[in-house]
């Protein structure tokens, strides 16, 4: 059973291939081979940072990234407030997926009780209390 699959997959996999290079410049081709073998090796990080969902601020896809590195550990049952994104749904987005799955929401009006606020930029909200520092920001938490 598990050769018959194996077979059947690589097989799917030509045809789609086929289907693919049927469709496609050979220049276009070259192009996407060229770019699969210098991002094959790189972590998962490195090609997120290269894809197109952080284009619009990398400073902030390495925020994101130093915020979920440097929560505390009982933060992911909790949930981080954001704060200083640019008003857009893919700041938010991004933030959501790169987070969960400690919930997340941006620049709320009110932050849950227990949550943390993450601040992107040097805002820093009245009365908290610094937890972290992080990459173009801090993390806080409220005042007990």
């Amino acid at each position: 059973m598990g050769d018959r699959r194996r077979n059947l997959a690589v097989l799917a996999a030509a045809v789609l291939c086929l289907v693919e290079l049927r469709t496609i410049s050979p220049k276009e081709v070259s192009r996407r081979w060229r770019y699969l073998r210098h991002y094959a090796f790189e972590s998962l990080e490195s090609r997120r940072f290269a894809g197109a969902a952080t284009s619009f601020d990398r400073n902030y896809f390495v925020f994101l990234n130093s915020v979920r590195r440097n929560l505390p550990a009982d933060a992911r049952g909790r949930g981080v407030a954001l704060f200083g994104l640019e008003r857009s749904s893919r700041a938010y987005y991004l933030a959501a997926y790169w987070l969960a799955p400690t919930p997340a929401l941006a620049s709320p009006d009110r932050i849950p009780p227990g949550w943390l606020a993450a601040v992107y930029g040097d805002r820093q909200p009245g009365g908290w209390l610094p937890v972290a520092s992080v990459f173009h920001g801090m993390i806080y938490q409220a005042p007990q």
